[in-house]
């Protein structure tokens, strides 16, 4: 064997010792969590909303995680009525502790402490959301009119590039409405920061809504656009700052951007499961996630008569949030979106963007 092989199989060798020997203290730092005998202590606290309120009937949980390895160790309380939870936990001075406030699988806070020293700990929350707040509004056509027969998931947002949470219902399974003859849904969850609606039906597609309890009343009135069934397309018109159309040009490196049409969420998936759990639309063929709006990215750098631009796509219908962006680096641009956004995509549509 010569020298670099043994080098290499003594790496490997060592290797595999340090990995057996981080699974070996990983299980015993864990069988000490779960030993009866290990040290224990309380962790206790109090949860308020914004308000100021008490949070009743919310799941508090004390993780125990050991570095590098995912194996946790939960303990949890519920909140009384007055907001207040006990936590009897388990102790090991090797063990790093996390404590969360969640509800649904929504998680309000969380709050990482690291290792502790022995000794009860005391831990008070305010969280931004609410436990229970109704998700409610109209569902209309293109043309305004209330549309009946629509389907509606909800979720919760803890920010608006997070993952969204399904809204579930008592079965735990999707919570979904159906609007009636006034286009009326009404749904009811737990929503960290923002609640999200998403409606579906087969004639009109996907449509979304988004918005926050601003006022903490428990209700976030979200009326919702319906766009088209069907692909249509968008051109960009580009104007100078009096209006005019900027005509028949390559555009200066400091005017080109690009246009980007996307979903705020995206609930496909969320929709696919209420239609197949539920068996609604039964005419229809396929997912509906099969005719969900896309990211689409117009990039513009001339223009042609009328200050049309060269780009054109066609885009499934819809509504999208618009957002410009820098050619050469993805920032926003400075230039302005005259349009309707988020927009309502059901004909074809000219977006107009000034710049100066």
């Amino acid at each position: 064997m010569s020298r670099i092989q043994a080098i290499s199989a003594f790496v490997v060798v060592a290797s595999f010792v340090l990995a057996s020997c981080s699974t070996l203290v990983t299980a015993y730092l864990l069988s000490q969590l779960l030993d009866e005998q290990a040290p224990k202590r309380t962790w206790s606290g109090t949860i308020r909303d914004t308000t100021g309120n008490p949070v009743g009937g919310i799941d508090i949980e004390v993780l125990g995680e050991i570095e590098g390895d995912t194996n946790v160790a939960k303990f949890k309380d519920t909140t009384d009525v007055d907001g207040s939870y006990t936590i009897s936990f388990r102790w090991n001075k090797n063990v790093m502790y996390t404590v969360r406030v969640v509800h649904e699988g929504v998680i309000f806070a969380s709050e990482e402490y690291g290792t502790i020293q022995l000794s009860d700990r005391v831990s008070d929350f305010v969280i931004q959301g609410a436990v229970n707040v109704e998700l409610s509004g109209v569902v209309r056509g293109p043309d305004g009119d209330p549309l009946a027969g629509v389907v509606v998931v909800g979720a919760s947002a803890s920010a608006l590039d997070a993952t969204p949470v399904t809204l579930l219902n008592t079965d735990n399974k999707t919570a979904y409405d159906v609007t009636n003859d006034s286009g009326i849904y009404s749904l009811t969850g737990s929503i960290s920061r923002y609640g999200v609606v998403c409606a579906f039906d087969p004639d009109h597609g996907f449509a979304y809504s988004y918005g926050e309890d601003d006022d903490s009343n428990g209700s976030i009135p979200l009326d919702i656009t319906m766009g088209g069934k069907g692909n249509f397309d968008v051109k960009v018109q580009v104007v100078d700052g009096a209006g005019q159309p900027i005509v028949m040009q390559v555009l200066d490196a400091d005017r080109q951007f690009r246009l980007r049409l996307g979903t705020p969420f995206n609930l496909g998936t969320t929709m696919d499961v209420a239609v197949a759990e539920n068996g609604l639309f039964p005419g229809f063929v396929g997912e509906p996630s099969d005719v969900h709006p896309t990211t689409i990215t117009l990039t513009i750098q001339a223009t042609g008569l009328g200050g049309i631009a060269e780009t054109t796509e066609n885009v499934q219908g819809g509504n999208y949030d618009l957002m410009l962006l820098n050619v050469y680096d993805d920032e926003p641009a400075t230039a302005l979106v005259q349009s309707e956004n988020p927009l309502v995509l059901h004909e074809n549509s000219t977006v107009i963007v000034r710049v100066n």
